[in-house]
């Protein structure tokens, strides 16, 4: 899943109507709105841990270490 932000314009709400069917949109205030990188650094694993593998790869076994 991939969180995006858009203002609400005519613009964004063509773009979402196009894909009303795959999408799910929210309204959320201003003081929410996170820039790609505050997404990723509140996403990121506390530090100490390691991830050894994911679905992506098409490992059978994922995990992680210290």
């Amino acid at each position: 899943m991939q969180t995006v932000y858009h203002p609400h314009a005519p613009e964004a709400a063509g773009m979402i109507l196009a894909v009303k069917e795959l999408v799910e949109v929210q309204n959320v205030p201003a003081s929410a709105v996170r820039t790609a990188g505050q997404q990723r650094k509140e996403r990121k694993a506390l530090r100490g841990f390691v991830v050894v593998g994911s679905k992506r790869e098409g490992s059978s076994a994922s995990g992680l270490t210290l």
